[in-house]
């Protein structure tokens, strides 16, 4: 028996305005075969909090790995 998928998450590599690129977006994915709805989820603080800290970790990681590599 094969996995099945209810839906998919896609994220956005930036955040945009629901109004402008959004928009025309959000219609794309609503063309897709089998897409029976398709709802933009708002950027809020705690994505933005998640979004930094994710962003230092990864700044931290590349840092260390470069200080290592000299040493």
């Amino acid at each position: 028996m094969s996995d099945r998928a209810k839906g998919y998450l896609v994220v956005l590599e930036t955040d945009l305005r629901i109004e402008d690129d959004g928009k025309a977006i959000q219609d794309a994915i609503l063309m897709i075969r089998g897409v029976q709805s398709c709802v933009p989820v708002p950027a809020d603080i705690d994505s933005h909090i998640a979004d930094a800290r994710a962003r230092r970790k990864l700044q931290t990681e590349m840092w260390d790995v470069l200080r290592r590599r000299d040493a």
